[in-house]
């Protein structure tokens, strides 16, 4: 069985692309869960894509989320702002 989550809640259009695009890649996706909590052992597991959840990217373990600290602090080393907090850009800072 392979299956794809992402996060309950509102959906939103990264959340759906990136499903439809797994679904276009992916032949074998028989489940697709919307869930506010993720076990550590579906975390973990490497038949299941993680999408926009995590807050971690490794395609070994088919987990894709753009919420991860590393990217914010990429941005924040070209673009000279403070990371965002956890859930969006309501703590950016940005200074001159």
């Amino acid at each position: 069985m392979t299956k794809i989550i992402t996060h309950s809640g509102v959906a939103h259009l990264d959340d759906f692309l990136s499903v439809c695009l797994i679904l276009y890649k992916d032949n074998s996706v028989d489940t697709i869960l919307r869930e506010a909590e993720v076990s550590e052992e579906e975390l973990k597991e490497k038949t299941t894509w993680k999408v926009d959840i995590s807050e971690s990217y490794d395609p070994d373990i088919k987990a894709f989320d753009h919420h991860q600290y590393s990217v914010f602090s990429w941005i924040s080393t070209i673009f000279n702002v403070t990371p965002p907090g956890k859930f969006g850009s309501e703590n950016c800072n940005f200074q001159k």
